[in-house]
């Protein structure tokens, strides 16, 4: 006599605290929640997406009565967010806030269909689409320093007032570092085509 997948997943519930042992034949329960917290660090660790973590939620709330955090990621496709145990705080390097943000209501379901279009979408896009805006106006800076601090050099040749210059090789790592920026964001920030 089979049983259904309710009175399995009962006999699971039952094994507690070693449910976490339950195995399909090639992992365990355990080992796949350690490998999805693995796969969520190392994606919030690229800083490419904004994200924060908090031992509070939102509502000012302690996570589950405390002892564990939320790290909440904020995707071009929609938030997704995570719980952890406290004793794994040190494997997100990420912004840490008092409170959580506001939960936008996702489900699993949600923060499945949010990475599957992320991992189909992000890179057919130019890269710097897929800055925060926070990271666009970095680069802007960045870039009109470097513009900047080349003009001056380029005067200082021009006028033969070589003296005036640091030294020769500041002007060729900003005239990299001007490439590189108008390279890699082009159009969209410098009004210039990409690539």
């Amino acid at each position: 006599m089979s049983k259904t997948i309710k009175e399995i997943n009962e006999a699971i519930k039952s094994l507690h605290p070693k449910e976490g042992q339950v195995s399909d034949g090639y992992h365990t329960f355990d080992e796949l929640y350690d490998f999805r917290r693995a796969y969520n660090a190392a994606l919030v660790n690229t800083h490419v997406y904004p994200c924060i973590k908090s031992h509070r939620h939102s509502d000012g709330e302690l996570c589950f009565g405390g002892g564990w955090f939320i790290v909440q990621m904020n995707l071009p496709t929609g938030q997704i967010s995570n719980h952890y145990e406290d004793k794994y705080w040190g494997e997100f390097d990420c912004k840490e806030q008092e409170c959580a943000e506001p939960w936008d209501g996702h489900t699993e379901s949600d923060v499945l269909a949010r990475l599957t279009e992320l991992n189909q979408n992000s890179y057919r896009m130019p890269l710097s689409q897929r800055l925060t805006d926070e990271e666009r106006e970095r680069v802007r800076k960045l870039y009109i320093d470097a513009n900047d601090k080349l003009k001056i050099c380029l005067n200082a040749i021009n006028y033969n007032q070589i003296a005036e210059l640091d030294n020769e090789c500041k002007k060729g790592i900003n005239m990299g570092l001007i490439l590189a920026l108008k390279y890699i964001f082009g159009k969209e920030l410098f009004g210039e085509g990409e690539g």
